[in-house]
């Protein structure tokens, strides 16, 4: 249904605020705060994957429940995290949103319908989510 690239979340006044180019393998070193896979699977596995792609397993030192609890956490001073372009969005003071270059990855949202049992619930559904132009996407 769309796609979206990862930002890295981290506290105003971290040494990366000011990099004009970051990297996921330079990510490395740091801490970071995850989601928990028991409340965010596709979260947790997206952010872990990103990592792994890039050779390395990340250092997690939290998992979270919601963006605002990671959030929190950075602003503690307790990690950075990687999160989806549209947590950018949320106004939340004291965390500084960067874009990271494509070894990021992106989370993918995906619908599967069998459309010989489709109900005209179903087909209503898919009306609306894939044939008209979804705003979170960019």
């Amino acid at each position: 249904i769309y796609s979206q690239p990862f930002m890295l979340a981290i506290p105003a006044g971290h040494e990366l605020e000011h990099a004009e180019k970051i990297t996921a393998a330079e990510l490395e070193k740091y801490r970071i705060i995850g989601f928990s896979r028991d409340h965010s699977p596709s979260l947790y596995d997206a952010q872990l994957a990103c990592c792994l792609a890039k050779g390395f397993r990340p250092t997690l030192v939290h998992q979270a429940r919601t963006p605002f609890t990671v959030f929190q956490l950075i602003r503690s001073g307790l990690g950075i995290s990687i999160v989806p372009k549209p947590y950018s969005r949320l106004p939340f003071p004291g965390i500084v949103f960067k874009d990271v270059d494509n070894s990021a990855g992106h989370l993918h949202l995906y619908a599967i319908w069998r459309d010989e049992v489709s109900t005209e619930l179903v087909k209503k559904v898919i009306r609306q989510v894939m044939y008209e132009p979804f705003a979170a996407s960019e």
